[in-house]
């Protein structure tokens, strides 16, 4: 039997049976029960407690979208097979967080295509090897620095032993490659024009190396090559990206297009950061809820302060009673270490290894693991600062 199991709802008990077997066919998931009644969904998965669920859409599409919508979280895996001609239905089915939205004929390739990259989610490979964490990083609004603690908490992680790569998804303007001083040969674009035919070769290809180790997938260099980034194309690039690297983060834009949304469907974790001033506030609020309205729990969701001062006219309890919800983690303000960080396309490791900003990153990564449910590495993260009190310590311990 396999591991992960699937529950089909169809008001058609013959197409709720054929789904059942082409699911099985596949080879990933076993079959525990069919429903044919929406109102029995909730009640249904109680029982079942299945990792995924299968829904017709059948004549009465929003109806059936309306049931999904009820079930409480944590929610299983959705996936939905419904009409392809209206726009409105596939955009609803989008926020409501469905994993996959296929067409009624169920073609075997695509069906079996969409488990896969289903059951990988759940955190394995296909040879039970672990697969890597994806961590998608926000900004709550335009100017928070987002991509600066996307960058910085890739090398953190890198430094404690996590091989992590970066995949610039901030477009059509992403400057992950400019924040590191890489200068790659081929972006996102490249890979979308290898449409089905991506394998793990051409992707490690596209990829540019920082000399922290921390490697680079770029956004598009051209406005118009934005238009080539789909869903699909996210899907098949996190899901080779997780069996290579340990740790993979999302320079994530805050418009709700198809490639973020996927993106999201993926995140292990989601950082949303923000600084403390009243329009920060605001879409703070608004991204929360739009989280948690698309079935993503509090444990997912994650805020990080970036530039935070003990002077800022908003206090941390004025975040915690506005947006209902505490801070997470605190990154200092400390402007003149991230410029220079910025202006060289270095760490804050290699900048300021003593200072508070690079202690904070330090902190920043290990609750990554923690969130995530890791065993925190060991790394090469200690300040230089600790290095140097330690070779004074020997020094006089020598005399």
């Amino acid at each position: 039997m396999a591991d992960f199991t699937f529950v089909v709802f169809s008001e058609d008990e013959a197409v709720a049976n054929a789904i059942g077997d082409r699911l099985e066919a596949t080879g990933h998931v076993t079959v525990v029960g069919t429903i044919e009644d929406p109102e029995r969904i909730v009640e249904a998965l109680e029982q079942a407690k299945p990792n995924g669920v299968f829904a017709d859409l059948g004549r009465a599409p929003h109806v059936v979208l309306d049931a999904l919508r009820a079930i409480p979280t944590p929610r299983p895996q959705l996936i939905v097979c419904g009409p392809q001609d209206d726009p409105r239905l596939l955009l609803r089915a989008m926020k409501q967080g469905i994993r996959e939205y296929l067409s009624p004929d169920l073609d075997s390739e695509e069906l079996s295509d969409a488990v896969a990259r289903t059951v990988l989610e759940r955190g394995y490979d296909r040879v039970g090897k672990p697969a890597g964490r994806v961590v998608a990083v926000m900004g709550a609004k335009g100017g928070v620095g987002a991509t600066f603690v996307t960058t910085q908490l890739a090398a953190s992680l890198q430094a404690r032993g996590g091989r992590s790569v970066v995949m610039d998804l901030n477009y059509p303007l992403g400057d992950v490659a400019l924040h590191l001083d890489v200068h790659p040969q081929h972006t996102l674009a490249d890979v979308a024009r290898q449409g089905s035919s991506l394998d793990a070769v051409f992707l490690k290809s596209a990829l540019e190396r920082h000399q922290s180790g921390v490697q680079v997938l770029a956004a598009p260099n051209r406005l118009e090559d934005a238009e080539l980034l789909t869903g699909e194309c996210v899907d098949q690039s996190l899901q080779l990206l997780r069996n290579d690297f340990d740790w993979v983060l999302i320079d994530a834009s805050r418009s709700w297009n198809d490639a973020n949304s996927q993106a999201f469907a993926w995140a292990d974790q989601i950082l949303l950061v923000a600084c403390l001033d009243v329009p920060t506030l605001n879409h703070a609020k608004q991204h929360v809820d739009l989280f948690k309205r698309l079935g993503h729990s509090d444990e997912r969701i994650r805020v990080v302060l970036n530039r935070f001062s003990s002077w800022d006219t908003v206090t941390q309890s004025d975040f915690a009673d506005f947006v209902a919800r505490a801070p997470d983690m605190r990154i200092p303000n400390d402007y003149a270490t991230a410029a220079n960080c910025l202006n060289q396309g270095r760490t804050v490791a290699e900048i300021a290894a003593a200072g508070p900003l690079h202690r904070a990153f330090i902190e920043l990564a290990r609750g990554m693991y923690d969130w995530c449910g890791l065993e925190s590495k060991a790394g090469g993260s200690k300040p230089a600062g600790d290095n140097l009190k330690a070779r004074l310590r020997r020094m006089l311990g020598g005399r």
